[in-house]
């Protein structure tokens, strides 16, 4: 009877183990939360909203917004608050228009879109975008 008992305990605990060890190394996904003060904090770190959203009109108006634009590092040297956001993908052509910023990596990480004008209700609802300031929002 304890030999059944011990086995038991034997089988649960090396099935149980894996799971375990599996489920502590797994990457916590960043929540929407997190990425909201992250992106304030960066903000912060980059001059301000103010200076973001100057950045990002002039960017869009020197690239234009008919179509996807990627950037070399050497198109952003004059944009250094735009570019203090993180990883700039570049210019996306939806309706409307915004630069898209990576920030981390795709599990443990978020998008930064900055628009050149501060959306609606209607439209942040539809691009699935939350709000952070004037022209700067976040994707989680």
């Amino acid at each position: 009877m304890q030999k059944g008992i011990a086995a038991a305990l034997c089988i649960a605990v090396v099935v149980t183990l894996p799971i375990v060890i599996f489920l502590s190394l797994k990457p916590r996904v960043t929540t929407r939360q997190e990425a909201e003060l992250q992106t304030r904090r960066l903000i912060d770190e980059a001059g301000g909203f103010a200076k973001i959203c100057d950045e990002a009109k002039s960017l869009l108006s020197q690239f234009g917004t008919a179509k996807l634009k990627t950037f070399r590092a050497d198109e952003l040297k004059d944009y250094p608050a735009i570019k203090a956001l993180g990883k700039v993908d570049g210019i996306w052509p939806s309706s409307p228009p915004f630069l898209k910023v990576r920030v981390g990596t795709q599990r443990k990480g978020f998008e930064i879109h900055v628009f050149d004008k501060e959306l609606n209700s209607e439209d942040a609802a539809a691009a699935g975008v939350y709000r952070i300031d004037h022209c700067i929002y976040v994707v989680r």
